[in-house]
């Protein structure tokens, strides 16, 4: 049996080229919306779980918000957090993270020309 080398394709070297940069692009600002909050209502889940729903926050027209959610004099630690939107239009999870042992975090972006309100959610154990 003869075998047949099949040659690879010749690559071209890697070159180190810039993309160019546009200029006069608007840069998206982010509002940063602390909430050490003020709970609207919190029910237990069972087994060590409580889910806290928390006051509305309202994220301006084509924005980012970022809602830092945490539970204070309190030995709970979060698991999850979540959120709802009125009015069904674009809106997107940016993120969604621990930032600490007691604090939780979500960004969200508002893509229509209308400010909305969302709901925020967190999950805790205890």
């Amino acid at each position: 049996m003869i075998r047949k080398q099949i040659k690879r394709p010749l690559l071209p070297k890697p070159r180190n080229i810039q993309l160019p940069i546009q200029k006069n692009k608007k840069v998206p600002k982010i509002k940063v919306i602390f909430m050490s909050p003020t709970e609207r209502s919190s029910e237990s889940l069972g087994n060590g779980f409580r889910r806290h729903i928390f006051n509305d926050v309202e994220i301006p027209a084509t924005d980012y918000a970022e809602i830092r959610l945490s539970i204070r004099n309190t030995s709970r630690k979060p698991v999850s957090a979540g959120w709802s939107i009125y009015d069904f239009h674009q809106a997107y999870a940016v993120e969604s993270y621990p930032r600490t042992n007691t604090e939780w975090v979500i960004t969200v972006y508002n893509g229509t020309g209308i400010p909305r309100s969302i709901t925020p959610y967190l999950i805790t154990k205890s």
